[in-house]
């Protein structure tokens, strides 16, 4: 099946952490081929559920 995510962001850290880079990030490594949006909210999608698992790891290393 295929994954949908979305990404949101505080405004007062929307010049720091860009949603939009997020969910491109988010969707390559669920096997998607990227996503996009505005600063402070975004949409990507993935294939790979399987990977799921390790998402919150990969999202905690971009973020930190």
């Amino acid at each position: 099946g295929k994954l949908s995510i979305t990404v949101g962001v505080s405004k007062n850290i929307s010049d720091k952490m860009h949603a939009g880079n997020l969910a491109k990030s988010i969707s390559i490594f669920l096997g998607g081929s990227g996503g996009g949006g505005q600063a402070t909210i975004a949409q990507a999608g993935g294939v790979d559920a399987s990977k799921l698992s390790k998402l919150l790891d990969m999202v905690k290393e971009m973020i930190l």
